[in-house]
């Protein structure tokens, strides 16, 4: 797992939310393949957006962690949802 760095969070607090986007099985586009690229079943899902000033002060202190885990608890929801269709 690699940690999640968020550059500018502070300047997130003034201008919008953080939306937290997850991705699933993009490597079998290219890096399971590489050189080639191959059509695969990839699925992409937007988070709900996240207001900084909303946020309980434990989770703005301690942001990343907290985006992580949100992107990560999709990620397996993901992965369970569609494991038939991203073996394809």
């Amino acid at each position: 797992e690699i940690p999640l760095r968020l550059v500018g969070s502070e300047m997130c607090i003034e201008t919008g939310p953080i939306v937290p986007i997850t991705i699933n099985n993009s490597a079998a586009v290219l890096e399971d393949h590489f050189p080639k690229i191959r059509k695969a079943h990839v699925v992409v899902e937007y988070g709900r957006p996240i207001y900084i000033n909303e946020l309980a002060p434990e989770n703005k202190k301690q942001l990343a962690p907290y985006v992580q885990q949100i992107i990560s608890d999709t990620y397996f929801k993901n992965k369970e949802k569609y494991a038939e269709l991203m073996a394809k």
